[in-house]
């Protein structure tokens, strides 16, 4: 049975997570959790909404002039924005990942050069950049420690959560992972990403790109 519908995107929805925060009765007995739920979703139409009992109590909107200095400066910044002036043209967002073991934060990843982790009330707690400013995040996926990132130039770029620092560049990733013949220099475009849920060294991807050889999901270690 259809239990609620959650309206107020005007466009596709990329992505929809449950998100619990727990509330321990007592650290003896782990089954008196209380836990109180959001869902989070990330749309087509450049936002992250934080929904609670079919109600959007936030939307997140990265702007499309953030600058990185101001957060380096240790200015405190939000992506809240206020329902009656949500921006009509931009990127649209394809990850809104909670962090496992800390659902609370989130990576917010649009069709942009900037990633960002943010807390469940919009504060921007870490960014992490593209290779350049042309540079576009196709899709993502999450460790408790570290996010994966592939880019529009066919690399995976490896980041620590905490300190936004680059550990790692896997070359070639998007060529690797749809095994394309690339014959005219074209990078495949990633759909999406996972990581295993026992085992986080295990990440897989695939493609819908159509130059890509079909049925492929590529699992890497």
């Amino acid at each position: 049975n259809l239990l609620q519908t959650y309206e107020g995107h005007t466009s596709y929805v990329h992505e929809c997570r449950y998100v619990l925060e727990w509330d321990f009765a007592t650290d003896k007995n782990p089954q008196t959790a209380l836990g109180e739920g959001w869902i989070v979703t990330a749309s087509a139409d450049g936002t992250v909404r934080v929904w609670q009992k079919g109600l959007a109590i936030r939307i997140l909107q990265p702007p499309q002039d953030f600058k990185l200095s101001s957060l380096r400066s240790g200015k405190s910044i939000s992506l809240v924005v206020d329902p009656t002036r949500v921006m009509s043209e931009s990127p649209a967002i394809h990850s809104a990942i909670p962090i496992p073991g800390e659902e609370s934060r989130i990576l917010v990843v649009p069709r942009s050069s900037i990633a960002f982790l943010v807390d469940l009330e919009g504060n921007v707690l870490h960014v992490y950049e593209a290779e350049s400013p042309e540079s576009e995040f196709f899709a993502a996926s999450a460790t408790s420690s570290v996010a994966y990132l592939a880019s529009s130039t066919g690399n995976c770029l490896v980041f620590s959560l905490r300190k936004g620092k680059l550990l790692e560049t896997i070359r070639g990733f998007a060529v690797d992972s749809t095994t394309k013949t690339n014959r005219d220099h074209r990078i495949a475009e990633i759909s999406a990403m996972t990581h295993h849920p026992f085992k986080p060294s295990i990440l897989a991807a695939f493609s819908n790109d159509k130059t890509q050889k079909k049925g492929i999901l590529a699992v890497w270690k």
